[in-house]
């Protein structure tokens, strides 16, 4: 059953998060992640959720996307945000029918992704695409995307906008390459030597908060990413034994380390890159 209340979708990575420097903060499990890194993660998707629901939309979901989900401090997010199974929203862990019904079914208007970092090959903190272990490139339809890019036109397979992207300066040019209206955060920069350029917390958080009015506001004016059909999807991985798991799919074109996808559409072709990927990590 279709819900007419309008809702916003929260897409959280951590490597982008404000104030996250360093890349322990963004090991799951470790020390410094549990008692420093999710609680910036939190922060974040609080003032996004408390931005929201101050313009009058009650309804806000939220899906984490990082390593196996629950970076956030569960206890301490708002209490109107409602927290989707990990990954649910972006990868088709809980089958493909959970999309139909997310983005069907609930009255999805926009989505905000926090955390953002920049695809593989490019500058940036920590930029990878997925899995820095597995994927050298993604392209669809020739062109060279990463998480933004592909989350942007699962979102717009279902005539959902992206309307604003939160994360460090690679990422969010990245995002407005794709999309040129949409509401770009950049809360931090990566120098040289290692070197990151950041705001303090209140003043990312201020700017935050001032930038997700200005995409509520203007949410009519912000276009979805409709990829061309049929769609072509394909990717490199680093290492050839990551074949292995996928070599006998027949939807599948493999040369040397490249996977050829073609398919009606992309959602078809998203949803066969997330068998390949999960087979490729579970062996």
């Amino acid at each position: 059953m279709k819900h007419e209340e309008k809702a916003i979708l929260i897409l959280s990575d951590m490597e982008g998060v404000s104030g996250l420097i360093d890349k322990r903060l963004a090991y799951s499990g470790a020390p410094f992640w549990k008692e420093y890194g999710r609680h910036l993660l939190t922060e974040d998707i609080n003032v996004i959720a408390g931005t929201v629901f101050s313009m009058g939309i009650k309804r806000i979901y939220l899906s984490e996307s990082h390593n196996m989900g629950k970076n956030t401090v569960t206890e301490n997010l708002l209490p109107f945000i409602s927290v989707l199974p990990p990954h649910s929203a972006q990868t088709n862990m809980q089958g493909r029918n959970y999309w139909e019904h997310l983005y069907r079914d609930n009255g999805v208007i926009g989505a905000i992704m926090v955390g953002c970092h920049a695809m593989a090959g490019d500058s940036g903190f920590l930029p990878h695409s997925w899995d820095s272990n597995v994927f050298e490139y993604i392209k669809v339809n020739e062109e060279v995307v990463g998480e933004i890019g592909l989350m942007a036109g699962l979102l717009g397979y279902y005539n959902i906008p992206l309307i604003s992207v939160i994360g460090d300066e690679a990422a969010t040019k990245e995002a407005v390459n794709i999309i040129p209206e949409i509401v770009e955060v950049t809360v931090k920069r990566a120098e040289k030597d290692n070197w990151i350029s950041i705001l303090t917390p209140d003043a990312a958080h201020e700017l935050i908060s001032k930038k997700i009015c200005e995409a509520i506001k203007n949410i009519s004016n912000i276009k979805y990413l409709k990829f061309k059909e049929p769609a072509k999807l394909h990717f490199k991985v680093k290492k050839e034994e990551c074949l292995s798991s996928i070599e006998k799919d027949r939807r599948l074109r493999i040369e040397k380390q490249i996977v050829h996808i073609e398919a009606s559409n992309f959602l078809e072709a998203y949803d066969i890159f997330w068998d390949c990927y999960l087979r490729m990590i579970m062996g």
